[in-house]
């Protein structure tokens, strides 16, 4: 493509075409822009600008980057109903979003639910609080869901747990998501690590280190934040490593089988949708303080409102997470707290006029839940002070 475009003279595609169409346009990268932008036929941009998650790899926002004639939004979703809705403008308002998505999955049974999973931004393989506290609220009789994680070393000891641990089973087959090559090459990287913790200096890369701690070193002086987490992953498993790699190895399957779990970055799970979805706690552990050094978990109530631009792409990440899910969605209980300090804004109109959803507590069972409320009552609320973990309501 790159050599195409800079063919002189440049590629005119008005010759055989009366209009370029470009999807995923919110992550265009500077090679496929150039040659959009030269041309003289009018030019049709589609994507989410909140769904920009490629910056690190030089991809513009073409939806920013150009004005057009004419902006036309989809707001309605029919992946799933208004209650992931309800947590994915949340995640929207911190960038400033007012633009509201409106979920209107019909005949909806769609859940949030926010556990309270102690110790849950530390997971080795052995011990996962996250999916400990998670699992129990995925039916039984339903798909197993489909785990998504900030980076490959979180992906890789999710996966370790499902395949030992989940559902109180051993030797349960696990789906990484992804190109199989690129996984196994992923794969063949952290054992490229291990043979430096190892000292095998049969190794063909990081030759030059001898241990280690010279390589994390390497990776903190450099700002390689894979290789970083990486050496944390050898580190944890230290001597283990090379049999834990070979145990996901032999446990992965192809994602045909609907009854295996899924695991991956939320990256590959872009354009993917799934019943159950379940978040990591890393996927916001960039948000400064959210983990105190003794393990306690707090939330961080940032001021003001709408959170610095060098995060947005942070953010973005979470919002594909959220959006991926088809009826639950299984967070942190540290993310409720962080977003329910937000300023509530009323619902979108359409689909459901009248509903919108608020934490409250049930006056039933007196749990804080996520219950339906009148759109006019939101639209003059400022916010709930509860911070207590809530389900989806009675």
């Amino acid at each position: 493509l790159k050599r195409w475009t800079l063919l002189e003279p440049p590629p005119d595609l008005s010759r055989d075409y009366d209009l370029v169409l470009l999807d995923e346009a919110q992550d265009l990268n500077p090679c496929t822009g150039h040659l959009v932008f030269a041309q003289n036929i009018p030019v049709v941009y589609v994507g989410d600008p909140h769904q920009h998650i490629y910056g690190f790899n030089g991809a513009k926002d073409g939806l920013y980057s150009n004005r057009a004639d004419v902006e036309l939004r989809l707001t309605r979703a029919f992946r799933f109903g208004p209650k992931v809705a309800w947590f994915a403008n949340k995640v929207m308002a911190l960038k400033g979003e007012d633009k509201q998505l409106n979920g209107a999955r019909a005949f909806d049974l769609s859940r949030v639910h926010f556990v309270d999973a102690v110790g849950g931004e530390y997971c080795s393989g052995a011990k996962n609080p996250m999916m400990e506290a998670a699992t129990p609220f995925i039916p039984t009789d339903s798909t197993p869901p489909c785990v998504l994680c900030r980076s490959n070393a979180s992906v890789l000891n999710c996966a370790l747990w499902i395949i030992t641990s989940f559902r109180g089973v051993k030797d349960n087959r696990v789906h990484i998501l992804g190109n199989p090559q690129k996984v196994s090459a992923t794969l063949d990287s952290f054992l490229e690590v291990f043979k430096v913790f190892n000292r095998d200096y049969s190794r063909t890369k990081y030759r030059g280190y001898k241990t280690l701690d010279a390589l994390k070193q390497h990776a903190d002086a450099t700002n390689q934040p894979d290789l970083r987490s990486m050496c944390a992953f050898v580190d944890t498993h230290k001597r283990n490593t090379g049999r834990v790699l070979d145990q996901i190895r032999e446990h992965l399957v192809g994602d045909c089988d609907p009854h295996v779990a899924k695991v991956g970055s939320i990256h590959q799970s872009k354009g993917g949708e799934w019943d159950h979805v379940v978040v990591m706690p890393e996927v916001m552990s960039w948000l400064p303080g959210m983990f105190s050094v003794s393990g306690k978990r707090e939330a961080v109530w940032l001021q003001p409102w709408v959170i610095n631009p060098d995060w947005h792409e942070e953010v973005n990440l979470l919002y594909v997470a959220v959006t991926r899910a088809k009826l639950g969605l299984y967070l942190p209980k540290v993310y409720g707290e962080l977003l329910d300090r937000r300023p509530q804004v009323s619902p979108p109109l359409g689909a459901h006029p009248s509903v919108g959803y608020s934490p409250r507590v049930c006056s039933v069972c007196a749990e804080s839940a996520l219950v339906a409320v009148d759109a006019r009552e939101l639209a003059g609320a400022t916010g709930s002070s509860s911070s207590v973990t809530w389900a989806s309501g009675p």
